[in-house]
């Protein structure tokens, strides 16, 4: 079983354990049905504090919209169906590591599930996300067939509420991209991410649970 595939089996592994805890809970709360958010994210081999140790250069600038859609609540959980509509600049090195940059660019979009934990209510929320979709890719390093790839993401972050229904949006996350074994050569591209943007919850859809 090549990555891809053992990548995207670990998703929807984590995928059904996520419906089956969050589902399992009980509601008791008030909450927003909708909510939407904008963020500005970054994405590289490495980071400041951590590196993936990689023979090749990939960087990702992300224009990202979510929207989420609550599927379960209670007083501690929240559970949140989203879809990341996206734009990407990238810059990249053809041959592995060596040579002068590229530019080019993706778009497309992922959907996914968002848990969220209340550390403490109306003020602080931590979260995953578990996420896959199509994304196109206008040119990637010699090891990656480019076009039409698919994006995996493992994302944790926190919200911070800056009023009634505005937050901070602040999270790191994984991406792996590739074509699931369709078209040679399919390597894989990896990137940690880093991203801040805010969340607002749509007045018009709350909800008691």
């Amino acid at each position: 079983m090549n990555i891809s595939l053992k990548i995207l089996f670990v998703l929807f592994a984590l995928f059904v354990f996520n419906l089956m805890f969050l589902f399992a809970q009980t509601t008791d709360c008030t909450c927003q049905k909708h909510k939407i958010g904008y963020l500005v994210s970054f994405g590289n081999q490495k980071l400041s504090f951590v590196s993936l140790a990689l023979p090749y250069s990939y960087k990702v600038v992300f224009f990202e919209i979510e929207y989420c859609y609550n599927l379960s609540a209670d007083k501690n959980w929240e559970l949140d169906l989203i879809f990341q509509p996206q734009y990407n600049i990238t810059e990249y090195k053809p041959d592995n590591d060596q040579g002068k940059y590229t530019s080019g660019y993706e778009y497309g979009s992922n959907v996914g599930l968002c848990t969220r934990f209340k550390l403490i209510p109306d003020l602080f929320k931590i979260y995953t996300i578990l996420s896959i979709g199509p994304n196109y890719v206008s040119g990637v390093p010699n090891r990656q067939r480019s076009g039409f790839l698919f994006a995996n993401n493992i994302i944790a972050g926190i919200n911070f509420q800056l009023s009634d229904h505005w937050y901070f949006d602040l999270r790191i996350g994984f991406r792996h991209l590739s074509n699931a074994g369709f078209n040679s050569p399919n390597r894989g591209i990896n990137n940690l991410i880093i991203s801040g943007g805010v969340l607002f919850d749509l007045i018009s859809g709350e909800i008691n649970l």
